[in-house]
Order: structure tokens, then C-alpha cells, then sequence
């Protein structure tokens, strides 16, 4: 039992001193050298290392993805009752609120709009109507959003919202 945990111990030191090594720049051939191992042990040594660097790294960005996921879920429902209302300053923010969270998820622009032109060549005429629906009411709020407003507040040049017909 304490032969095991002694080869263990060093296996675990050598993993660390492999990785700083690895951090280094050394080769495998070097680092063969350095511990008085072989290649095949270091090439073992050395895939172990980046498994357990990558699953750290996965684990990082879906922490990062679910907090800032859940932030902008905070922001997004804040909002969403003016903005329903029709309030443009709220409507703006959504949008970038929503573009955010898209990113985040990894659903960029590039992805939606092939997923919309999938969805509106088709078979499915559900689909295509509402695809086409999404791309028609996109296209109405960029228009109000180019005709910019007055006052810098999201307003008409009289005060007044525009809506939408």
C-alpha cells in the first residue's frame, strides 16, 4: 500500500513539474530528459495535463455562460414591460440586451440570419410564415431605429413614440 502511494506522490509531482515544463516551451525529448523518463511516459504525462486543463477551461466558460446568462435574463425582464409598451429607448436597450445574450449563448447574427433563410427555404409553410414574419418585423424596427429622433431620448420631434402598424 505505501509503494502506491508513493508511486502515486510521484506521478503527481512529476505531472506538475511536467506542466510547468510543458509552460516552459520544453519538448517532450527535453523533459524526457530532465525527469529520467521515457517519451511514451511524458507524451502519457503530457495528454493527461491538457484533458484535465481543457475540462477546467470548459468548466470556467459554462460558469461564465450560465452567470452572465442569468444577468442579462435579470436585465432583460426588467425592461421588457416598457418596451412592450412601445417605448423606443426600451426597445433599443432590449435589443442589445437580447444581440448580448446571443453572443454569449454563441449565437451570433451570422447564425440567426441562416437559420431564418433554412427556415424560409423550407417545406414547412408554418415555418416559412413565421420566418417571414420575424424578418418583416425586423426589417419595421430597423426602419424607425435609421429614421432617428430629435430629442435623444427616443422620441418624435414632438414628444410622441412612434408605434408600429
Amino acid at each position: 500500500m505505501a509503494t502506491y502511494n508513493t508511486q502515486m506522490d510521484r506521478r503527481n509531482k512529476r505531472l506538475i513539474e511536467v506542466a510547468k515544463a510543458m509552460l516552459m516551451g520544453d519538448t517532450q525529448v527535453q523533459m524526457s530528459v530532465k525527469f529520467k523518463v521515457s517519451t511514451v511516459t511524458i507524451g502519457k504525462d503530457v495528454k493527461v495535463i491538457k484533458k484535465r486543463w481543457l475540462d477546467e477551461c470548459r468548466e470556467t466558460v459554462g460558469e461564465f455562460v450560465s452567470r452572465e446568462g442569468g444577468r442579462l435574463d435579470l436585465a432583460i425582464n426588467a425592461i421588457m414591460a416598457k418596451a412592450t409598451a412601445g417605448k423606443l429607448p426600451y426597445i433599443d436597450r432590449l435589443c442589445k440586451l437580447i444581440e448580448t445574450k446571443m453572443k454569449v449563448y454563441g449565437l451570433d447574427a451570422k447564425y440567426v440570419a441562416g437559420y431564418l433563410n433554412e427556415m424560409r427555404q423550407g417545406d414547412n409553410a408554418n415555418s416559412n410564415e413565421t420566418a417571414g414574419a420575424i424578418s418583416d418585423g425586423l426589417r419595421e424596427l430597423e426602419g424607425l431605429f435609421d429614421a432617428g429622433t430629435s430629442d435623444g431620448n427616443g422620441n418624435g420631434a414632438k414628444g410622441e413614440v412612434p408605434t408600429i402598424n
